[in-house]
């Protein structure tokens, strides 16, 4: 019995599977599908849809990322977690190493994000109930609210 058990011990190693890779939780395209935006656990990423070449791996995203929205220049991450503020943040396409611009966006979880066709305005949508419209170059508070919806918006 002992020698099953140190055989079991040694071949653990060798039995153990990786774990799988966090799931992606959001994507989106860009409106030229030039790039494809993805996000999982704390990550987002900036990907070359023709190579699968990922351009960025953008980290430090608050909890899950839980929406993304991208223009031909704009990237938008939402992430966050239940029950407190869902955060946005914003990256330029073409040199998307830090943020900027970020912003608590909802209450509680983003659960939306898409931009207007010119680009200037994002909307927001979570489980607060609220749509916010942001001005993309200046996001420090909403330009609108649309409220009094019967349950999150998703």
């Amino acid at each position: 019995m002992r020698h099953l058990l140190s055989l079991a011990v040694a071949l653990l190693p060798a039995l153990a599977v990786a774990a799988p890779p966090p799931p992606v939780t959001a994507a989106a395209f860009s409106p030229d599908g030039k790039s494809l935006a993805a996000g999982t656990r704390g990550v987002a990423y900036l990907i070359d849809p023709a190579t699968s070449e990922v351009r960025a791996e953008l980290p430090d995203q608050t909890q899950r990322v839980t929406a993304v929205a991208l223009t031909n220049d704009t990237l938008a991450v939402a992430s966050g977690e239940p029950g407190k503020s869902g955060v946005v943040k914003l990256y330029a396409v073409k040199d998307p190493g830090k943020p900027s611009a970020t912003f608590t966006a909802h209450k509680d979880a983003v659960y939306a994000a898409a931009f207007s066709p010119d680009g200037k305005t994002l909307a927001t949508a979570g489980y607060d109930r609220a749509i916010h419209l942001w001005d993309v170059a200046s996001p420090s508070k909403p330009l609108r609210t649309l409220t009094d919806h019967s349950d999150a918006v998703y």
